[in-house]
Parts: structure tokens; sequence; C-alpha cells
């Protein structure tokens, strides 16, 4: 597995269930953050791809 992190832009990344419905369409007004973020930079979760799979795992 290979380390690194996945970046969001802006906003913190958030994990939602696929029956949860968002505001509007668009914003997801809950969830659960994962990761960290600041006012400054991006938001970033640490995560770890498998070369063999192609999956990617994250650290919430």
């Amino acid at each position: 597995m290979t380390q690194g992190k996945l970046y969001g832009e802006g906003r913190r990344i958030k994990w939602a269930p696929d029956h949860k419905k968002r505001i509007l369409g668009i914003f997801l007004g809950w969830g659960y953050p994962l990761g960290e973020s600041d006012g400054f930079r991006r938001s970033r979760v640490e995560a770890w791809r498998c070369e063999k799979c192609k999956k990617i795992l994250l650290d919430g």
C-alpha cells in the first residue's frame, strides 16, 4: 500500500450514506467529517492506495 493524502477543494471532506438527501440537491448540511482542515489550507485526510485492487482506504 502506498501512503498519501486525499485533498478537498475548500471545504472539509465528509462521508454520508447514499440514502440521505442533500439540501437543494447541492449542499451536505450534515455528515461525518474526515481528516482536518483549517481556514487557510485545503482539507486533507490520510489515505492509502492499494496497487493491486486500486482501492483507497481513508483514516477518518
